[in-house]
């Protein structure tokens, strides 16, 4: 689970925020990136969904609820299946608050941090002493300071404070799978 710190442009405070995983810029979710040739049946799909980065399980309960909340339910059924169907319209209102806390009405955009290695323009770096950067500051005057030697910043964070609270709910979803 990785660490940084972050100050939003114009502030002086640093925030600790936890790393979700990589994170597919994609609208196709999970079911596209499936690691094999042909679909996957419902008991390969859902071990691979149950044992996934939260970033793409995430990602991927947005994608069915933008899917199903935007085509008809048999479109969906066709699409995703019958007992994904049933699992998420069983339980739509545990799945709706949850989409709704983390992710902008009807979008693929998440409320935390959501970096890639593009995030604008760097205006400055700090190494550490093994030539890692140690602090990234962003045109916009925000920055990431780094905890420990890995300096990559692409993927979903939320504050650490609230982490604890989002393993639960997330699980609690995982789990109707």
């Amino acid at each position: 689970m990785k660490e940084i710190e972050y100050k939003k442009a114009n502030t002086k405070k640093f925030e600790r925020y936890v790393g979700l995983g990589g994170y597919i810029h994609d609208e196709a979710g999970l079911q596209i990136y499936f690691p094999k040739s042909e679909p996957p049946t419902i008991s390969e799909w859902r071990s691979y969904f149950q044992n996934n980065e939260c970033s793409i399980q995430i990602h991927t309960l947005n994608y069915f609820l933008l899917e199903l909340n935007q085509n008809s339910k048999e479109y969906f059924k066709d699409i995703f299946g019958e007992e994904i169907f049933s699992t998420i319209s069983n339980h739509y209102g545990l799945f709706e608050a949850f989409v709704a806390k983390w992710y902008e009405p009807d979008s693929a955009i998440f409320k935390g941090l959501d970096f890639t290695d593009d995030e604008g323009e760097i205006k400055k770096t700090i190494p550490n002493e093994e030539g890692s950067w140690k602090e990234i500051e962003f045109e916009d005057s925000s920055s990431i300071r780094f905890l420990d030697n890995d300096d990559s910043y692409s993927e979903l964070f939320i504050l650490k404070k609230d982490f604890g609270e989002f393993q639960r709910e997330l699980k609690s979803l995982i789990d109707l799978f």
